[in-house]
């Protein structure tokens, strides 16, 4: 996800010039890779990485395939 989310946010932050930025990675990539993604050379430059915030389905933390994925445990 690394290089196409780079040329996304690089062409949104060129022509929106928005404030701030919600990113939603669902099963694209984890959210580590998404950090340092934004936290790169590239991105650092134009980015204030400040708040994370991950969510859960509350309803899938009783399913045994959710609690023990590695990418939940991280």
């Amino acid at each position: 996800m690394g290089a196409p989310l780079q040329v996304t946010l690089t062409r949104l932050l060129r022509e929106a010039q928005p404030d701030r930025s919600l990113i939603e990675p669902t099963g694209v990539g984890h959210p580590v890779r998404v950090l340092d993604t934004l936290r790169g050379q590239r991105l650092a430059e134009v980015l204030d990485v400040r708040a994370t915030v991950c969510l859960g389905d509350p309803r899938r933390l009783d399913d045994e395939r959710v609690m023990s994925d590695s990418t939940f445990q991280d």
